[in-house]
């Protein structure tokens, strides 16, 4: 893969600091539009809570007739199956919110029970339409609303419930949020909470960055990497939303500092640098000098400085500044025989994209633990490619004995599996 003239740009000014810096390195979460709140609040969002004006005079639930009920069903499926795209159908939006309007809360809740949750896996209109009504309950009857929701389908209910609960926390955060974090939450669904929580963030930092903080601050670390509801998925997409706005971006970064996690300062870091634009070497490398400082104080603890610099790593890996970071880690890491996930997950990249320059970079180093390591990782990858030749040439050159022994017996048992012939004339060798 050529490398532009702008990256050469950066890859001759910035020298260590690019190693550094870059962290965090990751993929925009994208959806610029939606930063304002632009397509749900205007198709979805903002004319449901128009059409909910009406909603104190409805929260007595009236007796709900079947076939009342049925009757909106089948009006609401009409409207929705004529639509070329209800997301964006303001007319068919404006009909189906004045329907909803009129609705109790009991009423709201059998018609939502009454929506065909198998249909809306085919039919977009549908999934839409559904959340749309969620939306017009969960106001009148939260805990209702969103049990309900989680249990629309086995396959759809957690995105009905993280959907449904974004927009109501964008039309209402206080109640929202104090529903969430009050003692009506239902138990059953704690296990949401954090999903719950991540959805009304995404689009919340521009609009109320102090409750936005406080209610980041509460998310747990139980969910891992970029998943659905975990910390870091919030991290990026402000990351990503927030690139090319300086100042909002420099408020993250000063929160994402100061929240006691290093992770978080990383993952943000990692949606910020993986998208910095290739035209603005200039100021990726401004930004990377405040990163290489960061990184050299003490404000990241010891026990997570590795974890930390293979996230560097990783990102210089994908944005091909592979030579300077290995030599980066290796002045720090050479005598260590930990190879952290990150690293891992480098390496993994680099033989996919450029196998040839990682063959290359493992001939010119010297023995040392974490070369061992590293070319145990390797071999790992290569076996799960069933590259079994280049994955025996990576345990070969393993020089520790224990660490040796144990990624001959990896290998052996799969390749024993796929070819046993030769798996047999590799252990005879």
């Amino acid at each position: 893969m050529a490398r532009s003239k702008t990256k050469t740009v950066i890859f001759r000014c910035a020298g260590i600091v690019v190693l550094a810096g870059l962290a965090w390195v990751g993929s925009r979460a994208g959806h610029y539009m939606a930063r304002g709140g632009w397509f749900q609040g205007e198709t979805v969002r903002g004319k449901v809570a128009r059409g909910l004006q009406a909603a104190p005079e409805r929260t007595a639930s009236a007796p709900v007739k079947a076939a009342d009920v049925a009757s909106v069903v089948r009006r609401l499926q009409a409207i929705a199956k004529g639509s070329p795209n209800l997301l964006i159908d303001f007319e068919a939006g404006a009909q189906i919110d004045a329907i909803l309007a009129k609705l109790s809360a009991g009423e709201l809740a059998a018609v939502f029970d009454g929506l065909d949750s198998g249909a809306a896996r085919r039919d977009y209109n549908m999934r839409a339409l559904i959340l749309k009504v969620g939306v017009a309950w969960v106001v009148l009857d939260p805990t209702a609303a969103m049990t309900a929701a989680a249990g629309k389908s086995t396959a759809m209910g957690g995105d009905y419930s993280s959907n449904i609960f974004g927009e109501w926390a964008a039309d209402a955060p206080e109640a929202a949020f104090a529903w969430l974090n009050g003692e009506d939450f239902p138990a059953s669904l704690e296990k949401m909470k954090d999903e719950l929580r991540s959805s009304a963030l995404f689009n919340l930092a521009e609009r109320d960055f102090d409750v936005a903080k406080a209610e980041f601050l509460k998310m747990g670390d139980e969910k891992q990497g970029w998943q659905s509801g975990s910390r870091a998925s919030v991290l990026r997409y402000w990351g990503s939303m927030y690139l090319d706005d300086p100042g909002m971006r420099d408020q993250l970064v000063e929160f994402a500092k100061s929240t006691g996690k290093p992770d978080d300062y990383a993952r943000l870091n990692d949606a910020l640098l993986r998208e910095w634009k290739q035209e603005d070497p200039l100021g990726m490398l401004e930004y990377l000098q405040g990163l290489k400082d960061y990184l050299e104080s003490d404000a990241v603890p010891a026990e997570k400085r590795q974890e930390v610099d293979a996230s560097a790593v990783n990102a210089a890996i994908y944005r091909e500044y592979t030579g300077q970071a290995m030599e980066w880690w290796m002045s720090r890491y050479s005598q260590s025989t930990e190879t952290p996930q990150r690293m891992r997950e480098a390496i993994g990249y680099w033989i996919h994209q450029r196998p040839a320059e990682m063959e290359q970079w493992f001939a010119e180093q010297p023995e040392s633990p974490q070369r061992d390591a590293m070319s145990a990782a390797a071999a790992i990858t290569y076996t799960g490619n069933g590259k079994f030749q280049e994955a025996a040439k990576r345990v070969g050159e393993i020089s520790d004995a224990t660490m040796k022994q144990s990624a001959v017996e990896r290998l052996n048992y799969v390749w024993s599996q796929q070819d046993a012939k030769a798996a047999a004339e590799w252990r005879g060798r």
